[in-house]
């Protein structure tokens, strides 16, 4: 289970970017994050600021992180993995549409081409 944690962990911060910016945000009277002015610093923070703010109720570190990217590239199926599919359907091309129809050939090059990442 902590392998599948840390796996599903690891694919979102692909998916997400590393972090590129952080600023500190201080808690007010009112108890609303506030900025008090202060930029955006490039990088990541620093272990002891990050221990600090973690420790104090009264600071937090925001984060800005690069563009999504996907976790891994989408592979399209070529015409003859198509077809190598549709020549898999019941009775072949001679009666596939009767017996199985569109969507069940969709479901098929689907099941065929999804990764075990995407599935749940």
């Amino acid at each position: 289970m902590q392998a599948y944690a840390r796996a599903a962990i690891e694919a979102d911060r692909k998916r997400r970017g590393e972090p590129v910016a952080y600023r500190l945000l201080r808690k007010n009277a009112d108890g609303e994050w506030v900025t008090d002015g202060r930029p955006w610093c490039d990088g990541v923070p620093d272990a002891d600021l990050v221990k600090d703010s973690e420790k104090s109720g009264q600071y937090r570190i925001e984060y800005a992180f690069a563009a999504p990217q996907p976790a891994e590239p989408v592979k399209v199926p070529s015409d003859a993995d198509i077809d190598a599919v549709f020549n898999d359907m019941p009775d072949g091309a001679n009666s596939w549409l009767k017996s199985w129809g569109y969507r069940q050939f969709a479901r098929a090059l689907l099941a065929r081409y999804a990764t075990t990442k995407e599935q749940p």
